[in-house]
């Protein structure tokens, strides 16, 4: 079975191509539930595939220790939930209805949705998803039932042409709480150490934003462990890897921080796709990489922000006579 089909970026999947890197039960079923162009019922085939030709394993949380003899006695209980939900959330009650509104290419832009109904039938608020649609802004649709009690809301996520992606359910009767807990969370609970190419200095971005909601590029420093200074404010520290690296912020001026995704869903930036004051990242790759020395670097920050802040003066003519020879 070909795993690296499911992995969301060309750079990782080629380099583990490269390197003949062996999935483990697990790993192979956390990257299907983490490619971004596949819809659920194509998510099951791929674990029923993978649980019909690999081994079973052991499964340890990096998160808690907890371990779980049979992996593949969770995923059958995950897939069971998810076909639950979904017949749960196509049955309306009688103080329940339907609506649904746009999810938008720019997923800032989602935050800001109006919502589209009621549909007192799940076919009559499908059928409204799935009529045809001119706006080319739109990346696809999220479903809502909803009743009195806001607590029991449900959710499913579909593609432009009504693919069925994501199914977000509510507590189903006949489980226990702590079993429930271990089904619904077995992927976030899942941080596999999978190897990727990058190295200090990389210019990396997002494979896609469906990967996660940041569209910054950054300049990697190092992969480590977590501790609870880093990310955790609990007071435990974590046990899994985060990149960390620098990016931009708003008024150009640069962070470090750890990056909020998997690591294996990033891929390489190209230099020249960077402009403006982004310039900086590039100078910061190379001064990484030992390229140049510290002075350089900072030579280059401070000019590239210069040119950008002569620039929007310029434009807002912002100046006098006395500057235009400058």
């Amino acid at each position: 079975m070909d795993i690296l089909k499911y992995v969301n970026s060309k750079d990782v999947r080629e380099y583990l191509r490269s390197i003949d890197y062996k999935f483990s039960a697990s790993d192979a079923a956390w990257i299907v539930n983490r490619c971004v162009d596949l819809p659920l019922d194509e998510k099951i085939s791929a674990w029923n595939e993978i649980m019909n030709t690999m081994p079973d394993c052991r499964l340890v949380s990096p998160y808690n220790d907890e371990t779980v003899e049979s992996f593949y006695s969770l995923l059958k209980a995950y897939i069971d939930l998810e076909k639950a939900y979904l017949e749960d959330f196509r049955k309306c009650g009688d103080d329940e209805y339907y609506e649904y509104y746009y999810i938008y290419e720019d997923r800032y832009h989602s935050f800001f949705h109006p919502y589209f109904g009621p549909y007192r039938s799940y076919d009559e608020c499908f059928s409204k998803i799935i009529e045809k649609d001119t706006r080319t802004d739109i990346a696809g649709y999220c479903m809502r039932k909803k009743g009195f009690d806001p607590h029991k809301a449900m959710f499913c996520q579909y593609s432009r042409d009504g693919k069925l992606f994501d199914v977000e359910g509510r507590d189903l009767k006949g489980y226990d709480k702590d079993e429930y807990y271990r089904i619904t969370y077995l992927f976030i609970n899942m941080w596999p150490d999978i190897p990727v190419p990058f190295k200090k200095g990389d210019l990396l971005r997002y494979a896609s934003h469906e990967c996660q909601d940041d569209e910054r590029v950054t300049v990697m420093n190092e992969l480590r462990t977590c501790s609870k200074d880093d990310i955790d404010t609990s007071g435990e520290e974590d046990k899994i890897k985060h990149l960390f690296g620098y990016y931009q912020t708003n008024i150009g001026s640069l962070c470090e921080k750890a990056t909020w995704g998997h690591h294996i869903d990033f891929e390489y930036c190209p230099e020249e796709e960077l402009k403006g004051e982004q310039k900086i990242l590039v100078s910061l790759s190379h001064f990484l990489k030992g390229d140049m020395p510290l002075e350089c670097f900072v030579n280059d920050y401070h000019l590239i922000m210069l040119k950008g802040q002569m620039e929007d003066i310029r434009s807002k003519q912002l100046f006098s006579r006395a500057s235009m020879d400058i």
